[in-house]
C-alpha cells in the first residue's frame, strides 16, 4: 500500500508566496473533501487523549522523525513520552489552522507558505496576538510593539537559558519571551490519501 504524502516535500520546500506579514491560523480545508470529517474525528480523539480512536487516522508507515523513526508502534510509545509530548503536539496543531488541496493538506496552515526568511532554523513565528516585542528581555521591559503571528528572526541561537529571545521584525529590534515563540521547523502534520481515505503521513519537526 502506498501512501501519497499530499504535498511532495516534508522537509523545508515551500510552496507559495505569502501576500502578507502576519501568519495568523487559518483554515483553508474545508473545501476539501472529506477533510472536515477527518479533522473533526483527529480533534475528539486528541481531546479525549483516545489512543484507540486516534491510531488508526495515522498511515501505517507514518513518518515520525529523519532519523528512520516511523509506524503506528512508535507512534503510540511517543504519545506519552516526555521527550516528545506528541498529544501536546497534536493539541497545539488544532489551533494553528489547515492548508492544501485535493491531493493533502496539512498543519500549521502557515507550513504551505513562504515566510520570505533564509535560514528556517533562525525563523519563528510570535505564536498568538498582542505578543509584546520588548525593548529589553525582561517582564517589564517598554514594548515596542505588539506582534500579531509576525515572523521574526533570530539574532543569536546561542541558548543561555534565558526566558528571552533577542529577535529582529523588519529593521526592529526587541525580545521576545520565548514561550511566545514558535519555531518554522517546530511540529508539521500531513496529511494524504490512500485506499480512498485520508491518513497522517507525517508528524515530523526539524529537517
Amino acid at each position: 500500500m502506498s501512501w501519497r504524502l499530499g504535498l511532495a516535500a516534508v522537509g523545508l520546500a515551500m510552496a507559495v508566496p505569502a501576500s502578507a506579514k502576519s501568519f495568523a491560523p487559518r483554515d483553508e480545508c474545508g473545501a476539501i473533501q472529506g477533510a472536515d470529517a477527518f479533522q473533526m474525528t483527529l480533534a475528539t480523539a486528541v481531546a479525549n487523549r483516545d489512543e484507540a480512536m486516534l491510531l488508526p487516522l495515522f498511515a501505517p508507515d507514518v513518518l515520525l522523525d529523519f532519523g528512520g523513526g516511523s509506524g503506528r508502534e512508535l507512534l503510540q510509545k511517543r504519545l506519552n513520552d516526555p521527550d516528545y509530548r506528541l498529544w501536546d503536539q497534536l493539541d497545539e496543531l488544532q489551533r494553528l489552522g489547515c492548508g492544501g488541496d485535493a491531493t493533502g493538506f496539512y498543519s500549521p496552515w502557515y507550513w504551505g507558505e513562504d515566510l520570505g526568511t533564509d535560514d528556517p532554523f533562525m525563523t519563528y513565528l510570535a505564536n498568538d496576538r498582542a505578543v509584546p516585542l520588548r525593548a529589553s528581555p525582561t517582564e517589564g521591559a517598554p514594548v515596542l510593539r505588539l506582534l500579531e503571528w509576525d515572523v521574526v528572526t533570530l539574532i543569536d541561537d546561542e541558548d543561555d537559558g534565558s526566558k528571552f529571545a533577542e529577535v529582529a521584525v523588519g529593521r526592529m529590534r526587541g525580545f521576545v519571551a520565548w514561550s511566545d515563540l514558535r519555531s518554522q521547523i517546530s511540529y508539521r502534520m500531513l496529511v494524504g490519501r490512500g485506499d480512498g481515505q485520508w491518513r497522517v503521513t507525517a508528524l515530523v519537526a526539524g529537517d
